[in-house]
């Protein structure tokens, strides 16, 4: 499958040892992607895919995450714009997430399946069920990987600024994301996820309101 993308591959894949797991963080923004025990991941890129054909050869492309907008007057983007896999922070479309993750094992090295890192990946608070079983099947069948953990990237932080010393062991973790935002309350060092609230509102919708505010004010500067 031909990709397109500004992100280098990784050249030490075969030598980090089967017994590290791979780390994901599967947000609906962006995406990132590396090893455990390291400070910072390996590859980011925006969550994103567009499928367009090449105007002289007709051949499809996958264009996942940035990508250089030159290159875009060579394809007919007219019928494929950008995909998401996400739908208010909950993975829906399972097509859209397989090429995510073709691209993310490809840039991180692997040269073919199966993948035999374990897996710990990032989900929203309280995921369906069927979203959560669906993403474990694609893992599972699709490339191979001997074990998969779940977990939210909120309580992850506070967890870790706990050990640091900057979040007591009752507190609130608040999560601001793209579409979404959560409240998880931590009680006796443990995240209480049956009293989480959530509200389908995130940067995204603030920045767009703001946008809205601006071209009401400077209608003649938008």
């Amino acid at each position: 499958m031909p990709f397109i993308s500004q992100t280098q591959r990784q050249s030490d894949y075969n030598l980090i040892p089967p017994s590290c797991p791979i780390v994901i963080d599967n947000g609906a923004s962006y995406f990132r992607i590396g090893w455990a025990g390291e400070s910072e991941p390996r590859i980011i890129f925006r969550n994103i895919v567009q499928r367009p054909r090449h105007k002289i050869t007709g051949e499809t492309v996958t264009i996942v995450g940035d990508h250089d907008p030159a290159l875009l007057k060579y394809f007919d983007c007219t019928r494929s714009g950008p995909r998401s896999a996400f739908d208010n922070n909950v993975v829906f479309q399972f097509e859209i997430m397989e090429y995510i993750l073709d691209f993310a094992f490809d840039r991180l090295g692997a040269d073919q399946t199966p993948i035999n890192h374990p897996i710990l990946i990032t989900e929203c608070a309280c995921n369906p069920v069927q979203s959560r079983s669906k993403m474990a099947e694609l893992l599972f069948e699709t490339y191979g990987v001997p074990s998969i953990a779940f977990g939210v990237d909120a309580a992850f932080s506070y967890k870790y600024n706990q050990q640091l010393g900057i979040c007591d062991r009752d507190g609130l973790a608040i999560c601001s994301g793209f579409t979404t935002s959560h409240v998880i309350p931590f009680i006796n060092g443990e995240p209480a996820y049956e009293a989480c609230c959530r509200t389908n509102v995130g940067g995204y919708h603030v920045t767009d309101y703001l946008k809205q505010l601006l071209s009401l004010k400077y209608p003649h500067h938008m």
